[in-house]
């Protein structure tokens, strides 16, 4: 359609219409930037890569190990943030990374601490 209109459109670096696609990373910045005619095929490995990129830089990072959350839950397990820091460590990608990257042993001792099966 738009090619119709101009014959240079799929050269020109400007933002075709608003069906332009973006890849942004979490703190905002934009990672990659896909024509309008791309399709699902195209955009999964991206995501992807960036969703991968982001589990692997929290696993190396350790946050978990610091958890301001997890310092309350361990004053006050019945706190409301106590609560959701053990209700999100079931499904949390940074904290799966970081529990993997303990060894044997210290993975039993949060299983049992945080009655946490993986």
């Amino acid at each position: 359609m738009f090619s119709k209109a101009d014959s240079n459109y799929a050269e020109k670096p400007d933002i075709k219409w608003n069906f332009t696609k973006f890849i942004i990373d979490a703190d905002g910045n934009v990672v990659e930037r896909f024509e309008p005619t791309a399709t699902k095929a195209v955009l999964a490995p991206a995501i992807e890569k960036v969703l991968n990129l982001k589990q692997l830089s929290m696993a190396n990072e350790k946050p978990c190990a610091n958890c301001k959350l997890r310092a309350n839950y361990d004053k006050n397990p019945k706190s409301l943030l106590g609560r959701i820091w053990r209700w999100h460590i079931n499904f949390c990608p940074g904290f799966n990374g970081y529990y993997k990257s303990l060894p044997a042993e210290e993975q039993q001792k949060l299983s049992e601490k945080y009655n946490f099966k993986k």
